[in-house]
Formats: C-alpha cells, sequence, structure tokens
C-alpha cells in the first residue's frame, strides 16, 4: 500500500510540475533552461592530398568532423574524375583542375584555390589544415565541437615535433608552442591556426599565404596576431598539440603520447 500511494503521489506531482511549466512566465523557462548545452558546432578539417596512402592512418581521428581531402586532376589515374577513397573512410574528395606552376608550395596553393573556388554557406564553421603525414589532438577537435571556442575566430594550438630531425629533414624536432612572441615566420605551423572559414577567406583576400614565398604561413600568423591583439577573438590553447609530420620516417619514436593521454601506434 505504502508503494502504490508513492507512485500514485509521484505521478501526480510530476503531472503537477508539468502543468505548472505550461502556464509558467517566460522569464521562469529561460532562466529554468538556460544551462541547457548549446548545439555542436561544425568542424572542417582540410587535407592537401600528396600520400592517399596515410588516409587509414588519419582517419580514425577524424570520424566526428567533416573532412575534406584537396587534390589535383593530375593525381589521379588517367580516365578517373575522382579520388579513390578507402574502404570506411570518410573523407571527402574536392579535385581542383587548376595546376599549380613550378616553385609553388602545392599545399598552400590548393589551400588558396579551395576558398577560392569552394563555397559554404556555414562562414562559421571551424576549419583546420592538416597535412597528409600529421595528426591531429582528438581532445582539441572535441572541445572545439562542443562549443568551448564559440565566442572566438581564432584559435592557435601548439605543435609537438617528434624526438628527432631526421638526416636531409626542413623542420627540426623542437615544438612550436602556441604563444603570441611564436606568431612570426619559423616558429609556426599552419596547422595550428585553426579558424572561423570567413576570417581564412579574408586572410587569404589579402595574399597572405602566398605560395611563393616560403613559411608564408607565419606571415598569415602576423597579421592575425596584430589584427586581433587586444580582442577576445583570439585564444591561445598551448596546452593542444598537433602532431606534426608524425607519419615521416625517423621523426618519432614507435609510440607517442598525444594528450588525450592515449597511445598511438
Amino acid at each position: 500500500m505504502d508503494t502504490d500511494r508513492k507512485a500514485v503521489g509521484t505521478v501526480a506531482g510530476l503531472k503537477d510540475r508539468l502543468l505548472r511549466l505550461r502556464y509558467a512566465p517566460e522569464w521562469f523557462l529561460r532562466d529554468r533552461f538556460c544551462s541547457l548545452p548549446p548545439a555542436m558546432e561544425e568542424v572542417r578539417v582540410l587535407t592537401p592530398l600528396s600520400r592517399p596512402q596515410n588516409l587509414p592512418v588519419i582517419q580514425p581521428f577524424l570520424s566526428n568532423v567533416k573532412w575534406t581531402g584537396i587534390v589535383r586532376e593530375s593525381q589521379l589515374e588517367p580516365g578517373v574524375s575522382k579520388l579513390k577513397v578507402p574502404k570506411n573512410c570518410a573523407l571527402h574528395p574536392v579535385v581542383l583542375k587548376e595546376p599549380y606552376g613550378e616553385g609553388m608550395d602545392p599545399c598552400y596553393q590548393k589551400v588558396v584555390d579551395y576558398f577560392r573556388h569552394i563555397r559554404s554557406d556555414n562562414t562559421e564553421e571551424w576549419v583546420m589544415i592538416l597535412c597528409d603525414d600529421c595528426l591531429p589532438d582528438p581532445v582539441f577537435l572535441r572541445d572545439l565541437r562542443m562549443g568551448r571556442f564559440r565566442d572566438t575566430a581564432v584559435v592557435v594550438i601548439s605543435a609537438r615535433r617528434g624526438q628527432r630531425t631526421p638526416l636531409g629533414a626542413r623542420h627540426h624536432h623542437s615544438d612550436l608552442v602556441a604563444h603570441p612572441d611564436n606568431m612570426r615566420p619559423g616558429r609556426i605551423d599552419i596547422g595550428q591556426l585553426v579558424m572561423r572559414r570567413w576570417l581564412w577567406r579574408t586572410a587569404l583576400s589579402f595574399n597572405l599565404l602566398n605560395p611563393y614565398v616560403y613559411e608564408s604561413d607565419g606571415v598569415m600568423a602576423g597579421w592575425i596576431k596584430r589584427h586581433f591583439w587586444r580582442s577576445s577573438s583570439l585564444r591561445y590553447a598551448p596546452e593542444y598539440a598537433m602532431l606534426f609530420n608524425y607519419l615521416e620516417p625517423g621523426r618519432w619514436k614507435h609510440t607517442v603520447v598525444s594528450s588525450d593521454g592515449e597511445k598511438h601506434d
């Protein structure tokens, strides 16, 4: 009997609460539900492709974001108009027709041409450039989607560059830390600059990512620092770190630990 009375009381109490909410004033409903989690933010990772064989290694880290691969027609097999994507790979390939000239940086040129020719209705989506031998920080991508940086336009993360410098490699294995003093050529990588789509288009309209200029990603970083130096739209997040040239032979030891605390072979 006690159990039955308790159940009836619970149902009655629930009906009463629902009835009061139905006729509650607007301010009560707003304050009551203001703590509801916001909608997820859209994140797009752009990968200028030159080593498609690396896609299966990168794929597990990008399962919850939009992943776009940029290729040239000259990279496709004769008579084929689309890139062959490995099975169960979420990559969406985009084929660009313009060939890049000699002396151009193929990575920069693909990024520039992508924003020049590919439009999107969502100008607020986050865009990260990830080379096809690098790995992202999965914790950063998760927090980005969850809205931790909702009120910002650009987030600068760090880059871990391995344990040793391979013979003949251009880049040293010292880490690149997200800091205002490092927003200059030689101290930042394009993968560390995660920005809203509209800001990418604005920066590229000033030719800041010049395919003919070595380390022009540092030039663009300097422009961003000067433009947003007194604004909360620029956030430095050194606690997150992408893995630079993780698939380059001789740079990394067999196993590394990313900021999520998990080992990746």
